[in-house]
């Protein structure tokens, strides 16, 4: 996804995420202007992806 079409879908009200492994397993959402912050740390992949699936399921949060 190019950064006009997360701008868009970020002033629809949508909240992009995406999985990050360094320097540990994250995920980050996507805050406007090319910027990224960490939502929160997992100790491992499989947590992350856990808890990155169960995101996903909200009806407002896509992946990028």
């Amino acid at each position: 996804m190019d950064q006009n079409s997360r701008e868009k879908i970020k002033r629809a009200g949508f909240r992009i995420i995406r999985a990050d492994d360094y320097p540990c397993p994250r995920i980050k959402e996507f805050k406007g202007n090319s910027s990224w912050v960490t939502m929160a740390d997992f100790p491992t992949k499989a947590a992350r992806d856990r808890s990155y699936k169960e995101l996903l399921k909200q009806e407002n949060i896509v992946e990028d």
